[in-house]
């Protein structure tokens, strides 16, 4: 029986890593725009920076949380433990927010713009309504 040999050398395939840093045309990246950070459920936001967060990075259980001193967060890189006491998880994502109003959310995935909401720092009172007085009608006094 006659034997073949490949006409065509071996062609090695290599995997390309995901890249963990965000799309390079994006304009947010660490730095003294970046106002909002999450780690697990826990958004950390920098007060000097902003009055919104971004409402893609809420959760219904998580947490928001004011900082005095952003620096150490503004520093941070995607994957990166947060620098938080008692925190253990590493930041997921990060918003900047821009002098027009407008917020981009990075992610190891994208940068994609975010809606932002307003934080309250002093929530409204909540109104209620005075609870309805049950009174019974005087007594009508008859005479004997």
């Amino acid at each position: 029986f006659p034997t073949l040999e490949p006409t065509d050398p071996v062609t090695e395939i290599v995997a390309t890593p995901v890249p963990t840093e965000p799309n390079p045309t994006c304009s947010c990246g660490p730095g003294t725009t970046t106002g909002s950070w999450k780690c697990g459920t826990t958004v950390y936001y920098c007060p000097s920076v902003t009055t919104s967060i971004c409402s893609q990075q809420m959760e219904a259980d998580g947490d928001l949380v004011a900082l005095e001193d952003c620096s150490e967060f503004q520093k941070l890189e995607l994957g990166i433990e947060c620098p938080y006491e008692g925190e253990q998880n590493s930041l997921s994502n990060y918003v900047c927010y821009n002098m027009d109003g407008t917020a981009e959310k990075v992610d190891a995935q994208a940068c994609d713009e975010c809606t932002p909401i307003s934080i309250e720092t002093d929530p409204p009172a909540i109104e209620t309504e005075p609870p309805a007085i049950e009174t019974e009608p005087p007594a009508i006094e008859t005479e004997p």
